[in-house]
């Protein structure tokens, strides 16, 4: 089974609720749509016009294809869906920058290959303009969502995979971690298969008391505590020469970790990919300690952040 139907999102509302949506949407795409108009002379007035780089050109274009039409009104389904499920907003002009980046995070979470991460991103900066034209505001959000799809550019590169994977967990993460020769960027990497860490979290080590480790504003600003061990503290100890700090940038880590697969023939399924492992191993460990699958995954689902089960299953495939 693919990912993309695995985990594919899914929403609790209403079919009211639903519907509300649905025409919300169809509202404000229907405001740049310009069927039976030539797409060619459109882009030749912008031109005439003085818009010359390919951005503004894509972004004040219309649409001129039902087919276009339909593939951009279900991204922007599902992404509106998600803001209202997730942040409990009414309208269009509700959503903001902040609920792109996080929207694309989560498509990346849930295993979304690289190409439908980019159609998500195109649709969404089409959607932008589509409610600037509805609900104009001083900042277009056709800037402000396009810096916020920006930001995730990397992250949709380095993190979502080329294609469907069955799992994207690796086959020897400790022999990974092993061939990674900085002292700081292993442990990088052992906080994500040991602890189920995020990129961002692994890579910003700062507050450790006793034996427990505070990572603050998490995704969706939430703070967790990891419990370390003995020997993770007194590493950490001893390669931050006493701090209990360690900060890299997250690209020297992930270029250190794609290195070290190649190094040991391993195909690169990005830092994510040792979540997954965590996943998989910490499942295990509760199953053969007599906890039932549900309450194994109900704790697992809250030690990776998720909160939700089902998003957790992704990882255990």
């Amino acid at each position: 089974m693919s990912s993309h139907t695995e985990g594919s999102f899914s929403f609790e509302l209403s079919n009211t609720q639903s519907n509300r949506i649905e025409h919300l949407v169809s509202s404000a795409l229907s405001g740049i749509s310009e069927f039976g108009n030539s797409r060619y002379e459109a882009k030749q007035e912008l031109y005439n016009n003085g818009v010359t780089s390919s951005h503004d050109v894509s972004q004040q274009m219309g649409i001129h294809s039902f087919a276009t039409y339909d593939t951009y009104k279900s991204v922007a389904t599902v992404f509106t869906k998600y803001c209202f499920t997730e942040y409990g907003i009414k309208q269009l002009n509700q959503i903001k920058p902040d609920m792109v980046k996080s929207f694309l995070s989560e498509a990346v979470n849930r295993d979304y290959s690289r190409n439908t991460c980019d159609k998500y991103t195109a649709g969404i900066e089409k959607f932008a303009s589509a409610i600037d034209k509805l609900c104009p505001v001083s900042t277009p959000r056709a800037e402000s969502w396009y810096n916020a799809v920006q930001d995730c550019r990397e992250m949709i590169k380095n993190e979502a995979p080329e294609r469907d994977f069955a799992t994207r967990a690796y086959s020897n993460p400790e022999a990974i971690i092993n061939a990674i020769p900085e002292p700081n960027l292993r442990i990088c990497a052992e906080m994500q298969l040991n602890h189920g860490l995020r990129l961002a979290d692994a890579t910003k080590i700062s507050d450790i008391s006793g034996n427990t480790l505070t990572v603050h504003n998490s995704k969706n600003g939430q703070d967790m505590q990891i419990k370390l061990t003995d020997n993770e503290v007194q590493r950490i100890k001893e390669v931050s020469g006493g701090s209990m700090c360690i900060e890299v940038k997250q690209s020297t880590y992930r270029n250190a970790l794609h290195t070290a697969c190649d190094a040991v023939g391993e195909s690169w399924n990005g830092t994510h990919g040792l979540r997954h492992n965590f996943a998989q191993e910490r499942m295990g460990e509760l199953l053969g300690q007599g906890e039932s699958y549900k309450s194994a995954l109900s704790t697992v689902s809250e030690e990776m952040g998720h909160h939700r089960p089902s998003i957790t299953e992704i990882y255990l495939r």
